[in-house]
């Protein structure tokens, strides 16, 4: 029978547990983080990364911790059904994890920054291979952690310390949050039908998220991607060089409802309300009128 762990033993499984979520909020939120600050900058304040480095750490502390309980409940299990010790499995499994996820950070960084810097070919090649690119580097992973999980702990030290920068970061937001002053200035408006006597506009809007113009046929893409965007087109006016207001969905979405950029609506993280002096002069509003 498998001998049952005393407190010093539970106590190392609890600290074998910490692995993977130190880890994620420690190590690879900062390096996720630094990955993509190049396109937060272009419309959010230096002071306003704060609040949304602190959202994003309660997010990948969530999944972190989630992800941890169920590979120690996993190794504890087969363990006890393979009466092994399970320390040694909760460290595999955790270890496996922290390193696999790590590792797919890098690559999706080091994708970034390739297709930032010239070398699209080969960032277009990982993005064609993804999927094959994760299963090798989950296989390896795991596979170094059984060898040689035992040094997994030499990271620890790391991920403690930005884990513990993180978590400075948060106790710090609600500075930024609470001080934060938004100036609407003047917006030009449309004044619209007020419907005496006036039939409504007709207005449907039709919003696709996470879509490039270089894959759509309508622009010109060689598959046959976008025939009913063809057709409208034929009957409307299109534009061939439309910018977005931002790389996601929220200020970009508010940017074409209220008719300014995200630096003005400033609705550019998890929660963010727009102004009601802003919010009274743009689409939804005026339309409502």
């Amino acid at each position: 029978m498998t001998r049952r762990p005393d407190n010093a033993g539970w106590r190392e499984i609890f600290r074998a547990s910490l692995i993977l979520p130190t880890t994620v909020v420690g190590i690879v939120l900062p390096l996720d983080f630094i990955s993509q600050t190049d396109g937060y900058v272009v419309y959010l304040r230096p002071w306003e990364l704060v609040p949304v480095y602190a959202w994003a750490l309660l997010f990948y502390l969530l999944i972190g911790s989630a992800a941890s309980v169920m590979a120690v409940a996993i190794a504890s299990g087969t363990s006890l059904v393979a009466r092994k010790k399970i320390l040694p499995a909760v460290v595999v499994a955790e270890a496996g994890l922290a390193f696999s996820v790590l590792t797919l950070t890098l690559v999706r960084a080091g994708k970034l920054w390739m297709a930032s810097h010239g070398s699209i070919q080969l960032a277009t090649w990982m993005s064609r291979h993804q999927q094959s690119i994760i299963i090798f580097a989950v296989i390896g992973c795991f596979t170094w952690a059984f060898a040689r999980g035992a040094t997994v702990r030499k990271i620890e030290p790391a991920a403690r310390c930005g884990g513990a920068i993180g978590l400075f970061v948060v106790l710090l937001s609600p500075v930024f949050v609470f001080s934060h002053n938004t100036d609407i200035g003047k917006s030009r408006t449309m004044d619209l039908p007020s419907g005496n006597g006036v039939a409504h506009p007709n207005i449907v809007l039709i919003t696709i998220d996470a879509l490039a113009a270089n894959h759509l046929s309508l622009y010109g893409y060689p598959r046959t991607t976008s025939p009913n965007l063809e057709r409208l087109a034929g009957e409307a006016d299109t534009f061939d060089r439309y910018y977005a207001n931002s790389n996601f969905t929220t200020p970009t979405v508010n940017s074409f409802i209220n008719g300014v950029r995200p630096w003005t609506h400033r609705a550019n993280q998890p929660l963010a309300r727009v102004d009601r002096r802003l919010a009274d002069q743009g689409l939804v509003a005026r339309l409502k009128r």
